[in-house]
């Protein structure tokens, strides 16, 4: 068992959250409403429960549905943790930021000494932000997060990059529940990413179920839980 209740590993999670500047917000609005219907449009309509199912990042921004409010602490902490990875990696992501700047002064001036002093000039900047506002880290690597979560190489079919941020994020939901288990997973939550991650649930990210499996399987088992079977009563 963790050496921690399920409300202190919460409470923990949401404290490292704050810190990083994140904000939880209701899938509600014009906004919601556009990104539901875009959501629901590249999928097929595969995925028709974008609002009401999901929870969603963007940036330092959590957007949560209707039931967020009622869920248990344990499964709170599960999927705080999956999305709180989110904001992590857009903070990761915003050190690339400094190659925009870097781009757009080459390719106004035509100069690659002077893009080269705006990209170390900018990084040194990001450098700072990194340690002083990872919020603002989170908004300047959103859209550089976004443009590889989407897009590269392929937006379906073939999204390494979705499968690579998703499948950490999904990891560290899998190792709350396991934390609170004595180091067991119920298979069901490997399941569900599996489906998630190699369906157009998520837009085809990864069509490799069992390449994805045996992904899962090693990252447990190099945390040192046990997947087990769940019985049916």
């Amino acid at each position: 068992m963790s050496g921690m209740t399920i409300e202190e590993d919460l409470a923990q999670i949401q404290e490292a959250m704050d810190e990083c500047g994140c904000k939880t917000v209701e899938k509600k609005g014009w906004f919601w409403n556009i990104l539901h219907f875009i959501v629901m449009v590249v999928t097929f309509g595969t995925n028709r429960r974008f609002k009401q199912d999901y929870i969603t990042t963007l940036g330092p921004w959590i957007g949560v549905n209707e039931r967020y409010s009622t869920m248990e602490p344990l499964h709170k902490a599960e999927l705080l943790r999956h999305e709180f990875q989110h904001t992590l990696q857009c903070v990761n992501m915003s050190l690339f930021f400094p190659i925009i700047p870097a781009l757009l002064t080459w390719l106004i001036q035509g100069d690659v000494n002077v893009a080269t002093n705006v990209f170390f000039g900018a990084f040194f900047v990001m450098c700072i932000l990194f340690i002083l506002s990872p919020k603002s880290c989170a908004v300047l690597g959103l859209p550089i997060m976004g443009v590889m979560y989407v897009l590269l190489p392929l937006p379906i079919g073939l999204a390494y990059f979705r499968w690579r941020f998703e499948r950490a994020a999904y990891l560290k939901g899998m190792l709350v529940i396991a934390r609170h288990n004595d180091k067991k997973l119920p298979i069901s939550y490997v399941n569900n990413a599996v489906k998630q991650l190699t369906t157009g649930l998520y837009g085809w990210t990864w069509p490799f179920p069992k390449n994805a499996r045996k992904w899962f399987d090693a990252a447990l088992k190099c945390n040192k839980v046990t997947v087990e079977l769940e019985v049916v009563k």
